[in-house]
């Protein structure tokens, strides 16, 4: 078996968190470790949390409107940035301690942000382009 090894020779600690990560499977979301913030059905824990879920979810809502409409608002509209911002705060508060975010809040501000990411990412690439 190979083992990685650093300058000190320890061992690394990436196969000990990839078999952590590996045991959590289906009792808590792999991403944030946190079993009160993961989605149940029949018992069996989802491998991502709440908010994590609810960005793929809109993600693949917002691609697919690009996809069945090219121009629309979604993939041109820079006020589409302003959808992020819920999920900025709602990820800043809880680590400044000024208030705890439940699950669903997670899952629409995640949802938010998840529709928000392909515009601004596409805004990004037409920055670039146009500078180079």
């Amino acid at each position: 078996m190979f083992l990685l090894r650093n300058g000190e020779g320890t061992i690394s600690r990436l196969r000990e968190t990839i078999a952590r990560k590996w045991c959590l499977l289906g009792a808590a979301p792999v991403c944030s470790e946190h079993a009160e913030r993961g989605i149940f059905i029949h018992g069996f824990c989802l491998p991502l949390c709440c908010r994590c879920t609810s960005i793929l979810v809109g993600l693949t809502f917002a691609y697919a409107i690009c996809l069945l409409n090219p121009e629309s608002a979604v993939r041109h509209s820079p006020f589409m940035a302003f959808l992020l911002l819920p999920l900025l705060l709602d990820v800043a508060l809880p680590n400044l301690a000024l208030g705890l975010s439940g699950n669903q809040r997670r899952m629409l501000t995640g949802l938010l942000g998840g529709i928000a990411m392909p515009s601004i990412a596409h805004s990004v690439v037409a920055i670039i382009q146009v500078g180079q």
